[in-house]
């Protein structure tokens, strides 16, 4: 279909902004999703490979919304990277059209009404779930819903929270278009059922896929075997060096952080060979780059930074996100020939790969070494032959033997992704939720709850409720202990402390574990408290304990726990040592250990240490608003400053100094160590001292925060 025939149903100034792209025929799936009711409103299960064009079927129908004045676009993420990578390509699309475009991935206690005055909103489901609690007034306003990577639901994580969230929805919404994106999902019908939309399923893709199965320099193809030239015996440096001969680039996917680091530095000792006089200066300087994202650099950085000059690059969630961000681009411009990735880059990120390589196909669990999900590894082979960059693409599995090859053939070249499930009944999710729906006004009994549960994806596919309305009913009355919620003459209502923790987004255990540590609270110090932070479902997941870790030992030397804890022999321990651990960690950080001596120590990354750092700075922040709930006033400044240092990484003593703006933990040591201790010693210091200690520029700029034209200092 050329875009042409969509003249009529497009608004003028969009339609003459695309067709300025060079876009001029639509793709098989965007042609039946228009003869599916795309521009009619109809909700629509987009299932189709990775590039075949899902994205801008949702665009088609959200921006000719807006333009035509029937609403906002809400674009529904799974990932913070993954939202943030959305946010920049709308902006970079449709800001000349003057379209306003906001993301909002962060803070869980607000719902930021700045955001009603934006076309276009970008969140991920936690934040718009957390927005919802809040009572956003802008959602009314909403009229096209992309809800990305829908198929997600069937993560036990990140999916039951999402299908509570598409239920509120399409409670709250009165008159929207879902537009639901997925991969090539065996149950996609069922999905569409659920929705009552249209499904638009294609396994169309722009680019041509070759996939196989590598073993001995050989990849098995379902009728006949291609060889390779057997450069280097290790099996992926084969391939990627294969790859470099056809001037290609190469995407390794492996288990695990280390796995990603040791492969990566492997592949660098061959990769090096092969790259010219100017490819080495323009990776040299990305290397250089690449350390100053972080000050100061750590080992991990300094380990990366030499894979980059070499041409290859490790990825994983380790990495704080400029330092990830500078892979993803430095990648898509074809600096870095070579990534070596864990699977969490598969989902979504857009990065061009000729060929891709899954290296490890099972993963360790409870139970051994299990196959991973045909549809994990469907998502990696669907990363190699983006249409933006490449006319064809590879994707090989690398089997350990010969009696491997026919089976993954068979498994993950030929076989069919497995169907999706619901995950809605797991007791801690129907917890959160249970307490949510009743402080947000949609069920006020135990009957209203389960009417709410029978729009659910569960419900469609399980038909019999029995199993959670027994888990709700006992949920229900846990509350009504816990003082969360009240019951008379078979209502539930909402009590102020409940309706607070649902807005916290926390899960009404840790909440009634921190109501228990402020109430016990006597002058305990800073790590009892963190070590009740860290004993959270919030913090997982917790720093595992190693061979040799004097963690259990230490944990029976300290007797200043607040809150209960579990004993020795409880089922719960190890994961109280866990937390001990993950506390020690974060105590390390706000005595003001460096993210290298952390790592060193620990093994913590400093990607890692960061969103453990997010999550207490959250957490801290929630016991200290239900201390102050319940009037428990004793520890608020203790919470107050704890939360600063946790902040900064800072030890008490430089709180004060922490107020001045552009002065982080560094700086205000260096200021201390000199005997400029509090913001009037920095009115009084000596010019040329501060020059000296920071910079002329910065010595400006604190004089100026601290002194006004009466002489007295301001912040």
């Amino acid at each position: 279909m050329l875009l042409s025939n969509l003249k009529s149903y497009l608004n003028p100034e969009f339609y003459s902004l695309i067709s300025k792209k060079g876009f001029s025929e639509l793709r098989e799936p965007q042609e039946i999703a228009v003869n599916k009711g795309l521009f009619n409103g109809k909700n629509l299960v987009v299932a189709s490979p990775t590039s075949s064009g899902k994205t801008f079927i949702a665009e088609l129908a959200g921006i000719n919304n807006i333009l035509n004045m029937k609403g906002k676009l809400l674009y529904v993420a799974p990932l913070k990277a993954l939202a943030s990578e959305k946010y920049k390509d709308f902006k970079n699309k449709y800001e000349p059209l003057g379209l306003r475009i906001a993301l909002s991935t962060g803070d869980m206690d607000s719902y930021e009404s700045w955001i009603g005055k934006y076309d276009i909103i970008i969140v991920t489901a936690e934040k718009l779930d957390s927005m919802i609690r809040h009572g956003a007034p802008w959602l009314d306003d909403v009229f096209t819903v992309v809800i990305d990577e829908i198929h997600l639901l069937d993560d036990a994580e990140r999916g039951p929270t999402l299908e509570v969230l598409i239920t509120l929805l399409r409670i709250l919404l009165r008159k929207f278009q879902i537009i639901a994106l997925s991969a090539t999902i065996k149950n996609a019908k069922e999905l569409a059922e659920w929705l009552d939309a249209e499904l638009v399923f294609s396994e169309y893709r722009p680019v041509a896929l070759e996939k196989g199965v590598y073993y001995n320099s050989g990849v098995y193809l379902e009728e006949s075997v291609v060889n390779f030239d057997n450069i280097v015996k290790d099996d992926v440096s084969n391939i990627v060096m294969n790859c470099l001969k056809e001037n290609k680039q190469s995407l390794v996917f492996v288990s695990s952080r280390r796995s990603s680091e040791s492969s990566a530095q492997k592949l660098a000792k061959s990769v090096a060979k092969k790259l010219s006089q100017n490819e080495k200066e323009s990776l040299n300087e990305l290397s250089r780059k690449f350390l100053r994202a972080m000050s100061p650099p750590t080992a991990q950085c300094r380990k990366n930074s030499e894979c980059i000059q070499n041409g290859v690059a490790f990825h994983h969630a380790g990495l704080v996100s400029e330092q990830r961000e500078l892979i993803e681009d430095n990648f898509r411009n074809g600096t870095i020939k070579t990534i070596c990735a864990t699977p969490t880059l598969a989902w979504g990120v857009n990065l061009p790969s000729q060929t891709v390589i899954v290296r490890d196909l099972k993963r360790f669990s409870g139970n051994g070494s299990l196959w991973i999900p045909v549809l994990e590894v469907h998502q990696m082979f669907g990363r190699a032959g983006r249409s933006d960059y490449n006319e064809t693409g590879r994707a090989l599995a690398v089997a350990k033997n010969s009696s491997e090859v026919k089976f993954i053939q068979d498994k993950y070249i030929y076989g069919e992704t497995e169907d999706i499930y619901s995950k809605l009944s797991l007791e801690p999710v129907l917890r959160v939720h249970t307490l949510s729906l009743i402080c947000g006004g949609f069920a006020d009994d135990i009957n209203s709850i389960m009417k709410f549960m029978e729009k659910t994806f569960y419900a469609k596919q399980y038909q019999d409720l029995g199993e959670i309305e027994e888990k709700i009913s006992g949920i229900a009355d846990m509350l009504v202990d816990f003082g969360f919620i009240e019951k008379s003459k078979g209502k539930l209502y909402a009590t102020r402390l409940g309706e607070r923790v649902s807005q916290l987004y926390l899960d009404p255990l840790t909440a009634r574990h921190f109501i228990n540590a402020v109430e016990g609270y006597d002058g305990h110090d800073d790590f009892a408290v963190l070590c009740a932070l860290c004993f959270t479902k919030e913090m997982e997941p917790l720093f595992s304990i190693q061979k040799g870790d004097e963690t259990e030992k230490e944990v029976l030397l300290y007797d200043k726990f607040l809150g209960n804890t579990p004993s020795e022999w409880d089922y719960s321990y190890y994961n109280f040592l866990r937390a001990f651990k993950t506390a020690k960690v974060l105590n390390e950080w706000i005595n003001e250990k460096t993210e290298d001596e952390i790592l060193e120590k620990y093994g913590i990354s400093p990607g890692l240490l960061r969103f453990k750092i997010e999550n207490a700075d959250w957490l801290v922040y929630s016991m200290r608003e239900l201390a102050l709930i319940t009037g428990k006033k004793n520890i608020l400044n203790v919470l107050t400053k704890l939360r600063t240092r946790i902040k900064y990484g800072a030890k008490e003593e430089l709180l004060t100094l922490l107020k001045l703006r552009n002065v982080g933990r560094q700086r205000a040591r260096k200021l201390y160590n000199n005997e400029i201790k509090t913001i009037s010693d920095v009115r009084t210091s000596d010019f040329e001292k501060l020059s000296l200690l920071l910079g002329e520029k910065l010595a400006h700029d604190l004089k100026n925060q601290v002194e006004t034209s009466s002489g007295k200092y301001v912040f």
